[in-house]
């Protein structure tokens, strides 16, 4: 069910957040609030809506192309790293999602099909450009992390984006090729803040501020992009494995529900996703594979009797 939790006002302590309109549409409550954030000397301003109950018939042919696809979804597994900057170091991990990630109705446009995004893969930053950080630090790259509770921290950073592309019909048959997308160097800007340290682990708000990508898909050019009128939050949790909070090795859990918009005419018009796409931080898959080597001669060893 696609639901989004309201945010409280003093979430962010650079915003100025303001209600504007709360509408209800059959099921659906819709809530709208401006956000502001000053980065960089740059004031950025985003329409922030938040929804609670379904979109019903989107949200059922999401369900019938799980069954008809057969598409599992991912399994949240975190990454362990000697590291605990965020974004994580490149090379540790992704976030990906196994399956259906966005819908996007374009029934009623010439295309005359759904246009589904399946199995995207965000790389672990290729390049940092830069990071803003406040209060307990100063800017370094890579970037650290906010150490007090309520302090927080944009990040700018550039990585590599996959993704296939599939359209179907209204019954949620396929209709065309899958088609594969790569791309590189797609900056992103997210912001982090610490909300807590319990024990040996730290909990982080994160939010996917800023992403665009472009490319082509069936002979057409698109844009892809973060919506600029929805909050794409998540939670990333850093547990320190070294007695306490901040000696590592660390453990890093982390997703984002990412909520997007496709362009289809070179961004004269958007259209937004049926619901968000949770993309969760999973280790590199020649990561897992080492790892279960290793396991797997662990057991070996294990199961070998002395001669």
């Amino acid at each position: 069910m696609g639901y989004r939790t309201m945010i409280t006002p003093n979430h962010y302590e650079d915003e100025d957040r303001k209600m504007k309109t709360s509408q209800s549409h059959g099921a659906l409550r819709v809530v709208r609030n401006l956000k502001t954030y000053e980065w960089k000397g740059i004031k950025i301003i985003k329409e922030v809506t938040t929804m609670s109950a379904k979109r019903c018939s989107l949200h059922a042919l999401r369900s019938f192309l799980a069954l008809v696809f057969l598409l599992p979804q991912g399994a949240h597994a975190g990454i362990i790293t000697s590291f605990d900057a965020l974004p994580p170091f490149q090379d540790q991990g992704v976030y990906s999602k196994n399956g259906s990630h966005a819908l996007f109705d374009f029934l009623s446009t010439s295309l005359g099909v759904n246009i589904v995004i399946l199995d995207p893969r965000h790389s672990i930053p290729v390049q940092v450009i830069e990071c803003s950080m406040f209060a307990d630090f100063s800017s370094t790259v890579p970037c650290g992390t906010p150490t007090v509770p309520g302090n927080f921290e944009f990040e700018k950073f550039k990585s590599d984006v996959d993704f296939e592309v599939v359209g179907i019909n209204a019954q949620g048959m396929s209709v065309t090729p899958t088609e594969s997308f790569h791309g590189t160097n797609i900056e992103a800007i997210t912001r982090i803040e610490l909300q807590s340290v319990i024990g040996g682990t730290r909990l982080f708000d994160n939010e996917l501020v800023q992403l665009s990508i472009n490319g082509m898909v069936f002979g057409m050019d698109f844009i892809l992009r973060e919506d600029p009128t929805m909050a794409s939050t998540g939670t990333t949790t850093i547990t320190g494995l070294g007695g306490d909070a901040f000696t590592g090795p660390f453990r890093i859990d982390s997703f984002f529900d990412v909520f997007t918009e496709l362009s289809l005419d070179g961004g004269l018009s958007f259209v937004k996703s049926d619901t968000f796409g949770r993309v969760e931080l999973v280790p590199e898959p020649a990561t897992l594979s080492l790892l279960g080597s290793g396991l797997g001669l662990l057991v070996l060893a294990r199961r070998r009797k002395p001669a």
